[in-house]
């Protein structure tokens, strides 16, 4: 069953940042939850990423079906967590300022969890927040995107261009 994570580990440990395990509600209202959540959440990825493929950008819907993948996971270990880092390095490479924001917020959140720049101690409000930085990543990515690429086309997208068949 998918929710029975025992073999791999307890669904409550604080290192499991997936959305099942941070909905903080009893089963089976968080199998119910998860499930609802979840899934709305996995539609918003896919219909990014189904974008983001329809405009040559096959890096960013790789990553954003990637973070789908967490969301829809209940085990998410830190390990599992590289889709958020090329999330990160996908919207420090765009132009608009929106994106390139997320991905600064992503990095922060990031190493404020890994105590790097040590920003949690005695702060209840960014102890929470950083104890949870990775889902709520997670769920900011696959909610608001990956912005658009920039406006000059890829090389990948030179390569998969139609041939204009048509004859002067």
């Amino acid at each position: 069953m998918v929710t029975e994570t025992e073999r791999v580990g307890a669904l409550t440990y604080a290192g499991n940042q997936s959305l099942l395990a941070r909905l903080g509600v009893e089963p089976p209202a968080r199998t119910l939850l998860w499930l609802s959540v979840g899934g709305a959440v996995v539609l918003a990825a896919y219909a990014h990423a189904a974008r983001a493929r329809s405009q040559a950008d096959p890096v960013a819907a790789a990553v954003l079906l990637g973070c789908a993948s967490l969301v829809a996971s209940p085990i998410s270990w830190p390990f599992h967590q590289g889709w958020l880092v090329l999330a990160a390095l996908v919207l420090l490479g765009r132009a608009r300022p929106g994106p390139v924001a997320l991905g600064v917020v992503l990095v922060v959140l990031s190493l404020a969890h890994t105590r790097i720049i040590g920003v949690t101690d005695g702060l209840p409000l960014v102890e929470g927040l950083a104890t949870n930085a990775e889902i709520l990543g997670v769920l900011a990515v696959c909610v608001l995107g990956l912005g658009r690429p920039a406006a000059q086309p890829s090389a990948y997208a030179v390569r998969t261009a139609a041939p204009n068949l048509s004859r002067p």
